[in-house]
C-alpha cells in the first residue's frame, strides 16, 4: 500500500513538472541555443549564452566597458537558417565589412572596428582601429534536429 501511494506521488509529480522541464513545451522547440564571446583588446572578454526564436532579434551582449550592443536575429529561408548580426556602440563600430550589419554564412567568428563606412566608397583605404573579435557558436540549420 505504501509503495503503491509512493509510486503515485512520483507519477504525479513527473506528470506536474514535464511541462517545465520542456517535454511537451511547443516554444522549447523554436528556441535556437546561442554560444559567444567577445574578445576585446583592450578590456577584459565576455561570454554567455542565449535561447534565441525565430523571427525576433536576440540580445547576445550589453556591455558597459566598452559600451556596446550585439544582436542576432535567426531566421529560416528554403530550409536553412538565414541570421544578421547587428552592433551597436557609444562610438561609431562595425565589422570587417565597414558596416555594423552582417549576415552570417558559414562564418563563425567576426572582426569588431571602430568607425563605420559611410554608403559613399572612398577610393582612400583608412586604416582601422580593432576593437575585438566576436565568437559564435550556433546550429548550421543542416542538420536533421535544427528547428
Amino acid at each position: 500500500m505504501r509503495q503503491s501511494l509512493l509510486f503515485s506521488l512520483i507519477c504525479v509529480f513527473l506528470l506536474m513538472c514535464t511541462p517545465a522541464m520542456g517535454f511537451s513545451n511547443d516554444d522549447a522547440r523554436d528556441a535556437i541555443p546561442i554560444q559567444f564571446a567577445v574578445m576585446f583588446d583592450h578590456a577584459d572578454a565576455v561570454a554567455g549564452s542565449a535561447a534565441c526564436t525565430r523571427g525576433m532579434r536576440c540580445e547576445l551582449l550589453q556591455s558597459q566597458m566598452p559600451p556596446m550592443e550585439i544582436t542576432l536575429k535567426i531566421d529560416r529561408q528554403g530550409g536553412a537558417l538565414v541570421s544578421e548580426l547587428e552592433l551597436r556602440c557609444s562610438e561609431s563600430c562595425s565589422f570587417s565589412s565597414g558596416r555594423r550589419r552582417v549576415t552570417i554564412g558559414k562564418e563563425r567568428s567576426f572582426e569588431i572596428f571602430v568607425g563605420e563606412d559611410s554608403f559613399i566608397l572612398s577610393p582612400v583605404l583608412r586604416p582601422r582601429s580593432r576593437i575585438g573579435w566576436l565568437l559564435l557558436i550556433y546550429p548550421d540549420g543542416r542538420r536533421n534536429d535544427a528547428p
